[in-house]
């Protein structure tokens, strides 16, 4: 068998799967899973890769256009200060992360409440003067980092930044 027909052979069994979603099966509460087939016959491989790219079908060269996703963050755990300390904990309580905070020597914040907004953890709580405090949590390579947005409290001023690594 020439090498054209190998190659011809493999791209049709490559794009059969994809020729079945290109059908337009749908799952809405009133059709069935099964789905339809447009009764439509491909009279060649180029014909087929042209219908992939009209109904938007992502092929290797549209898939390298497209803008990533977001990676879903796993905020939970317990995160080191530069000491070594546990000073950071972050534990999910149903849509909302319960945030505990320590910096060395200056306070410890124990009611944070935070809930995701894009890639960070947004949280209120308590400063050391029963004042509100807001920040934000970012991912870092190696942990978070902890900065403060709205403080009136005269020791954490808006902008503060604090690192603290994975445990």
């Amino acid at each position: 068998m020439s090498d054209m027909k190998k190659l011809i052979i493999g791209i049709i069994f490559l794009l059969l799967p994809v020729l079945f979603v290109a059908c337009g099966i749908e799952n809405g509460p009133e059709q069935s899973i099964v789905g339809e087939s447009t009764g439509q016959k491909l009279e060649d491989v180029g014909s087929a890769m042209t219908e992939i790219e009209e109904n938007g079908i992502e092929t290797a060269d549209t898939a390298a256009s497209e803008p990533e996703t977001v990676e879903l963050l796993n905020w939970v755990g317990e995160y080191l200060d530069e000491n070594g300390n546990v000073s950071l904990r972050i534990e999910e309580s149903g849509t909302e992360y319960h945030i505990e905070i320590s910096i060395f020597r200056l306070t410890s914040i124990d009611d944070g409440v935070g809930i995701i907004e894009g890639n960070k953890l947004v949280f209120t709580a308590t400063d050391a003067s029963g004042e509100p405090i807001r920040g934000e949590i970012e991912k870092t390579d190696n942990g978070v980092d902890v900065i403060f947005t709205d403080s009136t409290w005269e020791y954490i001023e808006n902008g503060d930044r604090y690192s603290y690594w994975s445990k």
